[in-house]
């Protein structure tokens, strides 16, 4: 096993933060869009392309999917959608396993690497941003533009309620409390709340 302590890491993570961890981090993010498409053109789908946008002011890499809509099974767009997170699955295990064999900066390395990696899954599978995450939440719930329609939905019944809330205050009403008819409309006043915190 590497030979691994406290100072070697200190030492290991400030020389590899600084030359190695930002160029590994824009090859591993090409990787897992590379994986995105590789999957898509297994199931015969067009990959228009792959590129690079800013989404609230964080650059950030992408692969036009569009075209997933068109197959017929959820079970294919979930996987050509959850491809780039095993991709960076693949990249943490085989780093992890790598640094049992490296001592050093090197074990070091591979064990930032790994992380690096984990918190790449972590950040993508989060469904309140358009990101990997999202996307497969969307198809699990079978809910098409779902963020858009929650924020709506939130938006819309709280300023009905405080327009109604208000309108009652003059007539000296009691203060009726927000109620929703259904759990649909539960959810997607939860959901909208919440991207809007986001």
């Amino acid at each position: 096993m590497g030979n691994f302590n406290i100072e070697t890491w200190r030492t290991g993570v400030s020389l590899i933060s600084t030359f190695l961890m930002i160029p590994m981090l824009l090859i591993t993010i090409l990787f897992h869009e590379i994986a995105h498409a590789i999957v898509a053109r297994n199931y015969n789908v067009n990959v228009p392309e792959i590129g690079f946008k800013i989404y609230y002011f964080i650059p950030l890499a992408y692969t036009n999917l569009t075209f997933i809509a068109l197959l017929d099974s959820k079970k294919q767009r979930n996987i050509t959608l959850f491809a780039g997170c095993f991709m960076n699955f693949l990249l943490a295990g085989i780093s992890f396993i790598l640094a049992c064999f490296f001592k050093g900066n090197l074990c070091v390395f591979c064990i930032a690497y790994g992380v690096e990696n984990i918190i790449l899954i972590l950040t993508n599978m989060t469904i309140f941003f358009k990101l990997d995450g999202y996307y497969i939440y969307q198809e699990l719930m079978e809910e098409k533009n779902l963020r858009e329609k929650s924020m709506v939905y939130f938006k819309s019944t709280v300023i009905a309620k405080l327009t109604k809330l208000y309108k009652q205050s003059k007539d000296k009403v009691n203060i009726e409390i927000i109620t929703l008819s259904t759990n649909n409309n539960i959810f997607y006043f939860l959901f909208g709340a919440i991207c809007y915190m986001y």
